[in-house]
């Protein structure tokens, strides 16, 4: 009896948040895209930008800062396309086969169409505010920079279900740090300044009212999906979710994207001085405690940090990730 009331909680949980998918549901033309893109503002929240938190920033010039605060902003939307169209999605349709109850299938269902259409109001935000850099035929990152071998594991992931345990706390951690991003957008545009870009600004509060919803779901993708093998088992998918969480722990190759970016287009406000600088101390962000409590701190991911709690194989994963390259 337990077991059938438990099971009819959870359908009665997933069917409310399949509700709120419904009622709350919108388009990519519900964004204004008449707007277009302020080049005089900020596209991201200073704090976002990483080398913010670095000692050369404040010796940069304000046509620096700003020119490198718009580059991330273009790099973030980069990554968010390439992590829900390439490998959540993916992952996520995956999972979809082995759904056992309809509420969940729906809910799942919900999560891949909501994020493929995440995705496409990121290119039509790369398209609309560079139109230099990205065309409608096909999305080019040039901020986003995936080696080969990351590919092959991508791809290795989404074709054996045994790893897709991994992709469970990768998804838990990213939809957290997409709604924490969201809120920081929120939050610096309510400002009497607005400092921030409206363009920017809408994309990122469309998106977050569907990751509100996601990131609920947590605690039934660990019920459905989060399953290990074996304690080798467990810890293999423990280091790879590791690895791939760790990968905005070390932000140099979007830093260096930037920096390239700015070298084509204005020499003029990046001295090699400046560059090295920036690429030098870049290496100390692990150990700069305002970047690390943004980013992996208590209140960065507080519900994957929590459920993680439930399994000896995350024990000491937070400290690691600082620790290890």
């Amino acid at each position: 009896m337990n077991t059938q009331n438990n099971q009819q909680s959870i359908n009665a949980s997933l069917d409310s948040l399949n509700q709120l998918s419904v009622k709350n549901s919108y388009s990519v033309d519900d964004i204004n895209w008449s707007l277009k893109a302020d080049p005089n503002k900020f596209w991201i929240p200073e704090h976002l930008v990483s080398i913010s938190h670095l000692p050369v920033y404040s010796e940069m010039s304000a046509d620096l800062k700003l020119l490198f605060n718009q580059h991330n902003a273009l790099g973030v939307a980069e990554l968010f396309i390439f992590f829900e169209e390439t490998s959540l999605a993916p992952s996520m349709e995956k999972a979809l086969l082995r759904a056992k109850t309809e509420s969940l299938k729906l809910a799942l269902k919900n999560f891949i169409n909501e994020e493929y259409k995440h995705s496409e109001i990121f290119k039509k935000l790369l398209i609309t505010s560079a139109p230099k850099l990205y065309s409608e035929s096909v999305i080019k990152y040039h901020f986003v920079k995936i080696p080969f071998i990351s590919k092959v594991i991508f791809e290795v992931l989404r074709q054996f279900p045994i790893l897709l345990p991994a992709w469970v706390w990768v998804a838990l951690f990213f939809e957290e740090r997409t709604l924490l991003y969201s809120k920081e957008y929120i939050k610096h545009f309510k400002q009497p300044e607005k400092n921030i870009d409206e363009l920017f600004y809408q994309a990122h509060y469309f998106h977050m009212l569907d990751e509100v919803r996601h990131v609920k779901l947590d605690e039934h993708m660990i019920e459905n999906f989060y399953h290990t093998y074996g304690k080798h088992h467990a810890r293999f998918v423990a280091w790879m979710s590791r690895r791939f969480i760790q990968r905005s722990a070390y932000p140099i190759n979007m830093i260096k994207a930037c920096l390239t970016q700015i070298k084509k287009t204005h020499p003029q406000l990046l001295s090699e001085q400046i560059e090295q600088r920036i690429l030098i101390e870049a290496k100390q962000l692990p150990k700069t405690q305002s970047f690390v409590d943004l980013n992996f701190g208590e209140n960065a991911a507080p519900r994957t940090q929590h459920l993680m709690k439930q399994f000896s194989e995350f024990n000491h994963f937070w400290q690691k990730i600082l620790t290890t390259k």
